[in-house]
């Protein structure tokens, strides 16, 4: 990713001789101009309320290569993300509280690794087999990535430190269509969201992704509102529920039905919420 005057694309040709005959071969060397250099960040916002400089969400792109960054399609992309973020409650009344950064890291290749195909991205973001440890519940094909690198990445080439990364919000963007998304909530408090720019209708579109995953998921560190299977949940389904209730998450969901004990009792009872 060159921050010459224009793109230029050079063909090199290698000459090498085995058994007596004269063999070639060549590779293709593209570079473009573009405003941001490869792995600088830029800020789109800073927060002008709250303590100590604000709380950080932070974009991070992976398989977008030189022509994706210079054709300006990722920028673009992650301030469309941003804006859907911010797009709801609570984030849309309390946006002033947010700095907002976007990464540019550069992958020699576009999109994301599957279980049998392979892209060079700088992250080696892939749909791969993910099991979770709860009885009966198993998914697959789910988005992962390098995550220690992420963060490493995120400490070296952005203004956030280390001892703040828990009071962070890492989005995690692979350049990819496909319909699926991921947070790693981790025991310091930092999130790492994985939201692809999907092309399915919404809530599956890529507003629903970002809105689900680091809005409710990361942000909100709430649990999945949704049907598995028609049967009674399992010892081990309310062991680990009870246990993010623990650590102040999951406060959307309860393991009773008793009205004055779920979390969210003081809404049921509030006036304002009683219709």
């Amino acid at each position: 990713l060159s921050h010459g005057a224009g793109a230029r694309v050079d063909t090199l040709v290698f000459t090498m001789q085995s058994g007596g005959k004269i063999v070639e071969t060549g590779c293709v060397l593209r570079q473009y101009d573009y405003e941001h250099e490869e792995d600088s960040y830029i800020t789109l916002q800073k927060a002008t309320k709250g303590n100590n400089g604000g709380i950080d969400i932070l974009f991070v792109g992976d398989g977008f290569d030189g022509a994706s960054i210079a054709d300006g399609s990722y920028l673009d992309l992650v301030e469309y993300q941003a804006e859907c973020f911010f797009a709801v409650e609570p984030y849309r009344s309390m946006r002033e509280y947010f700095n907002v950064y976007v990464t540019f890291p550069l992958s020699q290749e576009k999109g994301v690794n599957t279980m049998y195909t392979y892209v060079n991205n700088r992250f080696g973001t892939l749909f791969g087999m993910n099991e979770l440890t709860i009885s009966d519940l198993k998914t697959s094909n789910a988005l992962i990535t390098e995550s220690d690198a992420v963060m490493d990445y995120v400490v070296e080439k952005t203004p956030v430190k280390r001892d703040n990364l828990w009071r962070s919000l890492i989005i995690l963007v692979p350049n990819s269509t496909d319909y699926d998304g991921n947070t790693e909530l981790m025991e310091n408090g930092l999130t790492l969201c994985i939201c692809p720019p999907s092309d399915k209708p919404f809530p599956k579109d890529t507003r629903g992704v970002i809105q689900h995953e680091a809005g409710g998921h990361g942000f909100g560190k709430l649990g999945d509102e949704e049907i598995v299977r028609n049967k009674f949940a399992s010892f081990q389904v309310k062991q680990y529920v009870e246990g993010m209730h623990g650590k102040g998450w999951y406060q959307n969901l309860a393991t009773t039905g008793k009205l004055s004990q779920v979390p969210w009792a003081e809404f049921i009872f509030d006036n304002d919420y009683s219709d």
